[in-house]
C-alpha cells in the first residue's frame, strides 16, 4: 500500500521522476508480448533534450529518479550510461540526489554490464521469470527461438557474489499452465540456500507475483492480497487458449501452496 505522503511526493516541483524508453527493441520475442519494436534506439535530438530538461530543472530539485525501461533497456547501454552519468555531473554540482532503476529481461545483464550499471548508481533491477526452466523457455525466449532461462539464472547467481549494495525486483508470472513450476522454482532457489520468507502475490489479466530479491537472493515481502476475486476467464489471448474451468484466485493459491512447502502462507 502506497502511503499518501508517498503519493504526494511525485507531485512535488523539487522532485523529478523520469521513465526513460532508450530504445523499443528487444532480443526477447515473448509469446504474450504486444509490442512492434519499432523504434531501434532513441534518437540523438531526444537524448541531447532530456540532458537539458535536468540541467534546466537542476537547481530545483532536490531528488530525481531516471527508470529504464523498453524494449530491452540494455540493448541501448551507451544511451543508459551517457544521460545518466550527466545526471550524476549534476546532481554533484546542484546537490540534488540520484537514484535510478531498470526493469529489463536480465539475459544482458552480465557481471561487466552489472558493473557498468552500478558505477551509474543503477541499482535497482526488476527482472521478470515464468516459472522453472521448461515453462520459462516456452514463453520468454529469444528472437531466435531459443531459451533464455539460463542465461538469466547465471546472471542472478553472478550478481549475488558481488559486494556491491543493489535490490532486484524478481517477477514472477503465473497462469493455469505454468503455476507448479513456481513451486519448482522456489525448490531450485532452496538449493543455494536461500532463504524465503513471504511470497506477495497480485493479480492483472495475466495473474502475476512479484517477489523482492536483495543482493543474497534473500526474498521478501507480504502475504497474499487481492482487491477482487479474478478468474482466468479473463485471461483473453495472453496466456493461451480459455481454460474449461474458471479457478478462483484462493483455488489457485490453495494449488500453489499444496506443490511447494516453501510457499506455505
Amino acid at each position: 500500500m502506497i502511503s499518501q505522503s508517498e503519493r504526494l511526493r511525485h507531485f512535488r516541483s523539487n522532485y523529478l521522476n523520469l521513465i526513460i524508453l532508450p530504445t523499443e527493441a528487444c532480443n526477447f520475442r515473448c509469446t504474450y508480448c504486444y509490442e512492434t519494436f519499432e523504434n531501434k534506439k532513441m534518437p540523438r535530438p531526444v537524448v541531447t533534450g532530456i540532458k537539458s530538461l535536468i540541467d534546466r530543472r537542476g537547481e530545483d530539485l532536490d531528488e530525481l529518479e531516471i527508470s529504464w525501461f523498453g524494449g530491452e533497456p540494455l540493448l541501448a547501454l551507451d544511451v543508459i550510461t551517457e544521460i545518466s552519468k550527466h545526471a550524476l555531473d549534476a546532481a554533484k554540482t546542484e546537490g540534488f540526489t540520484f537514484r535510478s532503476g531498470m526493469t529489463t529481461n536480465g539475459y544482458f545483464l552480465n557481471r561487466d554490464r552489472f558493473s557498468q550499471c552500478l558505477d551509474h548508481k543503477i541499482d535497482f533491477f526488476q527482472i521478470s521469470l515464468d516459472g522453472s526452466a521448461d515453462d520459462h523457455n516456452a514463453s520468454r525466449k529469444l528472437a531466435s527461438g531459443e531459451g533464455t532461462f539460463d542465461r538469466i539464472w547465471s546472471n542472478l547467481i553472478a550478481m549475488k557474489g558481488t559486494v556491491a549494495e543493489f535490490v532486484v525486483l524478481l517477477r514472477l508470472h503465473y497462469t493455469l499452465e505454468n503455476f507448479v513450476s513456481v513451486g519448482q522454482f522456489a525448490r531450485a532457489f532452496a538449493t543455494y540456500s536461500v532463504r524465503i520468507s513471504a511470497f506477495d502475490i497480485f493479480s492483472t489479466i495475466l495473474l502475476v507475483s512479484a517477489v523482492r530479491m536483495t543482493k543474497a537472493l534473500r526474498l521478501c515481502p507480504n502475504r497474499i492480497k487481492s482487491r477482487s476475486k479474478p478468474t482466468f476467464g479473463m485471461r483473453r489471448d495472453f496466456s493461451g487458449p480459455r481454460a474449461k474451468t474458471k479457478p478462483t484466485f484462493a483455488m489457485l493459491q490453495r494449488e500453489i501452496h499444496s506443490s511447494s512447502g516453501l510457499l506455505a502462507g
